[in-house]
């Protein structure tokens, strides 16, 4: 997972960096069952970073499901449920936000 390896990267280049991991899943089925897999989802990151070398006491997971009846407005009705490269670029921008507050941080 490319964007995993980046941000164990950036954790073992900042040390006093941690890091909470959230799962999310959609609005679709059953709640308890989304937050099972907003977790699993979050512990599957976790394990990777874990694996990778990063200390596990550096990392936390929060899991998030959206109730069926909240709708989801701001998702296009033609997208596909499973398209992996909005949520790759939603995590790019995200690690790129990450490192730059990291560096300022560190330079300030």
């Amino acid at each position: 997972m490319p964007a995993v390896d980046e941000i164990a990267k950036l954790l073992e280049k900042n040390p006093p960096l941690k890091l909470t991991i959230e799962g999310h899943t959609d609005n679709v089925g059953d709640p308890a069952h989304n937050k099972a897999l907003s977790q699993q989802r979050a512990g599957a990151v976790m394990g990777s970073l874990v694996a990778a070398g990063i200390a596990k006491e550096r990392l936390s997971t929060l899991a998030w499901a959206i109730p069926s009846r909240w709708p989801i407005t701001k998702m296009k009705a033609d997208a596909p449920r499973t398209d992996a490269s909005s949520w790759s670029n939603v995590a790019e921008k995200r690690l790129q936000a990450a490192q730059a507050a990291c560096c300022k941080k560190v330079g300030s």
